[in-house]
């Protein structure tokens, strides 16, 4: 299962579970609408009839979150170099292409993380690689 990015028109990122097998502009607002919120944590939603709980993921303070783009030439390129993936390196594969080209959106401080009919948990892989960070700040401060 692929995951995908989506920014609303509040310029709020949001981290959605799964993959729309199309390519072309998509009207996403038409299809994503956030409808309510329950409390400050979890938010109500929907996607093409599934349900969906989202809940707030705050970037650490010792850390910046940023949103860039690809030009178009390199996100064409881009799609060649998956298409010459199998299924398994494509399911492996966390690499994206990157140059200085790239465009800098918008910065980032939280993002909303999406789980199908229930609001993720701290086992959720975007919200526990943010473990990572404290990890590697202890190990990096440790000196022999």
């Amino acid at each position: 299962m692929a995951d995908n990015y989506y920014i609303t028109d509040d310029k709020i990122l949001h981290h959605i579970p799964f993959h729309v097998d199309y390519e072309g502009p998509a009207n996403t607002p038409a299809y994503f609408n956030i409808t309510k919120k329950n409390s400050e944590c979890d938010i109500k939603s929907s996607f093409r009839g599934r349900a969906l709980v989202g809940t707030k993921v705050n970037i650490p303070e010792d850390y910046k979150g940023v949103l860039i783009t690809l030009p178009a030439e390199e996100a064409n390129s881009t799609d060649m170099i998956w298409s010459e993936l199998d299924d398994t390196e494509l399911e492996n594969t966390k690499y994206i292409p990157c140059s200085l080209k790239s465009k800098l959106i918008q910065d980032v401080t939280y993002w909303v993380e999406w789980g199908h009919d229930a609001a993720p948990s701290t086992q959720n892989e975007a919200i526990s690689s943010l473990g990572w960070l404290e990890i590697a700040k202890i190990v990096s401060s440790y000196h022999v």
